[in-house]
């Protein structure tokens, strides 16, 4: 495996938010909320087919319309719709992707492994990096990115050492699906592991 565009992950100079919202607690929201208040230098664009803007950002209705080809996208939209944003994205330049959408099942099912392959075949002619699918997203605190599907302002270190402190044991890949698909669950894991981290 080459090094090819890693630096579109992890050192990107613009980014795209496709599925970015104003719906409050939306995943859109909350990762849009998470990159806009990071402090990251370069242009932060927004895609939404509906609004005109997000957290008073000028939103953009599709890829097509983006100004300028982000090295960096981050996508929170439907399942169904990522392997056509992935090659769209590979058609522009885009060097890579970070997709916090699931499929519609849990991780490991059918559905999430169709929905890899299908994300890498949009890939691959285009050598675009992928981080995810069913994923909390990036952060790279140096260069002000934090494109996280989090909101209970706890770090993922923070959140895994409170949880082990609380005594509660929880698979990564299901954390990840429970901030995804039941986030009630999520803020009482997220509840619990503060409580324990203020005891200590």
């Amino acid at each position: 495996m080459s090094i090819r565009n890693l630096d579109n992950l992890f050192k990107p100079r613009s980014i795209a938010l496709i599925g970015a919202s104003r719906r409050s607690r939306s995943v859109g929201n909350i990762v849009a909320r998470n990159l806009f208040d990071a402090g990251f230098k370069g242009p932060i664009m927004p895609v939404n087919p509906k609004d005109k803007a997000i957290e008073g950002v000028l939103a953009y209705r599709d890829v097509s319309a983006l100004p300028l080809v982000p090295d960096l996208a981050v996508i929170a939209t439907e399942a169904e719709t990522i392997p056509a944003l992935i090659g769209e994205l590979g058609e522009r330049g885009t060097g890579a992707a970070v997709v916090i959408t699931a499929a519609s099942g849990r991780a490991g099912t059918d559905a999430n492994r169709a929905l890899m392959q299908a994300i890498l075949d949009a890939a691959r002619p285009h050598k675009l990096r992928i981080l995810g699918p069913n994923c909390l997203g990036i952060l790279v605190p140096a260069i002000g990115i934090n494109a996280s599907a989090r909101e209970n302002g706890l770090s993922y270190s923070r959140l895994i050492n409170g949880l082990k402190q609380a005594a509660i044991e929880v698979d990564r890949k299901v954390l990840a699906d429970l901030a995804v698909f039941d986030k009630p669950a999520f803020a009482e894991l997220a509840g619990r592991a503060k409580a324990a981290l203020s005891v200590s």
